[in-house]
């Protein structure tokens, strides 16, 4: 193997090397030819021609790209005839030119498989990592998705709704719930989708926590662990685990009946709620969409819906307005002045 390095100027004959040969020739020509022996391969420019290529990759401690069949050869021990200086630097920019685009193919290949799969990962990584937008993609997923991490001392988390106004509606239809709406830095929705694709991966664990804050400044939060949810086929059925928190279990439910896990998701042109129709007191409910507004995993309309119409203090209109997790309170009393949910791995 050559173990001098090579400036463009040295490429004469009384270097001994007069060829770079990118091609399909399966062992080195030269003092090599037919013995067998694997090309120059991964340390081709580490190793030569430094000086056309010191601007580019000049950290590099070798070119792990996989040249295995890039050969360097001894004009005299080869007979070959020595191309002359014009020749030799064409075929040199002919090959930087390939080397370039491959490189910079390779590059972008290695930048897309960099990205992390979850705000935690950047948390560890970078502990100085403040809250903001980030690129991630998951392990299975060809594109990148731009998602808002929170940040705490030791984990991230991605925020897949937030709302803290009633400015951006949440009245919306299947399509607009699937891809999601509203500014990642502000109130949003991430998107089914989006949400579906972070959890698919069975491998992996997700805790889902929803924080609410009250008109009169209390605060409550709920934690579920195995959190997921299914592909559009299935609606994205909500899938929760154990629960922890201040709040109550209110995806689980007052009731039995109202158990949202397991349901698939509701909009105001997709109907999955289970009431055909329901019964609420004197209350005939075909569609809890139509009583409650937005879009949740609603069974028999249930217990949770945080996105359902905003009020500000005391102007919310009924028992099922508002934004509600009636296992902390209940909207006769008030509907939520603000509501986070967020998803971790565990």
């Amino acid at each position: 193997m050559l173990h001098k390095r090579y400036s463009l100027d040295e490429l004469d004959e009384s270097s001994g090397v007069d060829l770079l040969v990118l091609g399909p020739q399966e062992t080195c020509l030269g003092p090599h030819k037919g013995s067998g022996r694997p090309c120059l391969g991964e340390q081709i420019f580490a190793l030569a021609v430094p000086k056309l290529w010191n601007d580019f990759y000049s950290q590099q401690p070798g070119a792990p790209w996989g040249f295995k069949r890039c050969c360097f050869f001894p004009a005299a021990k080869t007979g070959i005839s020595l191309p002359t200086k014009q020749e030799k630097m064409k075929g040199l920019l002919s090959c930087c030119g390939l080397v370039s685009m491959l490189l910079l193919s390779i590059s972008a290949q290695a930048e897309t498989s960099a990205l992390p799969a979850d705000c935690t990962q950047i948390r560890t990584q970078s502990p100085q990592s403040p809250s903001g937008l980030y690129d991630l993609q998951p392990v299975g997923v060809n594109n990148r998705l731009k998602v808002f991490c929170e940040m705490r001392s030791a984990e991230g988390w991605i925020v897949i709704q937030k709302r803290t106004g009633g400015l951006l509606p949440f009245n919306r239809r299947w399509a607009e719930y699937r891809f999601g709406f509203g500014s990642l830095a502000y109130d949003h929705w991430l998107g089914l989708e989006k949400v579906y694709l972070l959890t698919k991966d069975e491998t992996k664990k997700w805790t889902l926590r929803v924080d609410l804050w009250d008109t009169e400044g209390n605060t409550a939060y709920a934690e579920y662990r195995n959190f997921r949810l299914g592909d559009e086929q299935t609606s994205y059925k909500l899938q929760v685990g154990k629960y922890r928190g201040t709040a109550g279990d209110a995806i689980r439910g007052i009731s039995p009946d109202m158990d949202e896990n397991g349901f698939g998701f509701s909009t105001l042109d997709r109907d999955n709620d289970g009431c055909s129709p329901c019964l609420f007191y004197d209350i005939l409910v075909e569609e809890c969409i139509m009583l409650q507004g937005g879009g949740w995993w609603y069974s028999k309309c249930g217990s949770a819906s945080l996105n359902g119409d905003w009020y500000s203090s005391g102007d919310h209109t009924s028992w099922s307005s508002g934004l509600r997790w009636t296992t902390w309170k209940t909207p006769k009393t008030s509907s939520f002045k603000a509501t986070r949910m967020m998803i971790r791995p565990e």
